[in-house]
């Protein structure tokens, strides 16, 4: 991975990360390429040598970093940082380090289906009810006032069966934006 030769390159010339972004001869002998190039701001080269001193004193380390490429993509990467040897005064280090927003994007996702009715984009019921649970114990606790609405489309089911459930779905999404807009920033809205 075009990453991991840029890191190995980083670590075999640790001034380089004082400039903030690679020298073209580093990239270069990494075997970089344009599409595969990442820019490192002196911040990021900073936390690299941090991470790299708490490898040391511990004998590993493992971090999620999310970089700016040059063409202004965000990526995730996880660093995994480990002695190799310590038979000298310089330690041997090892690291891996994998290209991981994919995985963190498909994450997200299941998380956001995990709460959010498909259809709607309404919080779905069970995430309802655990923030409606919240919402009752905070006004039990502050002894304020706490309000709840229940909204119940009458002869629904007639919608579906003269118009199809594709109108039918059309029909709950626009309620939804409705309340949606109609709401405050605090309340809840679910399905």
């Amino acid at each position: 991975n075009a990453f991991e030769a840029e890191t190995v390159a980083r670590r075999m010339k640790p001034d380089t990360v004082k400039t903030g972004a690679m020298p073209e001869t580093a990239r270069g002998s990494a075997g970089m390429t344009e599409n595969h190039n990442a820019n490192f701001p002196n911040d990021l080269g900073k936390k690299f040598m941090e991470d790299d001193r708490y490898a040391i004193e511990n004998g590993y380390y493992k971090t999620e970093e999310n970089i700016q490429h040059l063409d202004n993509s965000i990526h995730t990467y996880e660093t995994q940082k480990f002695i190799i040897s310590q038979n000298g005064k310089d330690p041997l280090m090892g690291g891996i380090a994998m290209d991981i927003t994919e995985r963190k994007r498909l994450e997200d996702e299941l998380k956001r289906q995990a709460h959010i009715d498909y259809l709607t984009d309404l919080p779905n019921r069970r995430h309802f009810m655990v923030q409606g649970e919240v919402e009752l114990s905070r006004a039990i606790r502050y002894g304020t006032p706490l309000s709840l609405m229940m909204l119940d489309i009458d002869f629904f089911k007639n919608v579906n069966d003269t118009y199809g459930h594709q109108v039918g779905d059309t029909v709950l999404q626009v309620l939804s934006k409705i309340c949606q807009d109609a709401l405050r920033q605090v309340d809840i809205a679910g399905r």
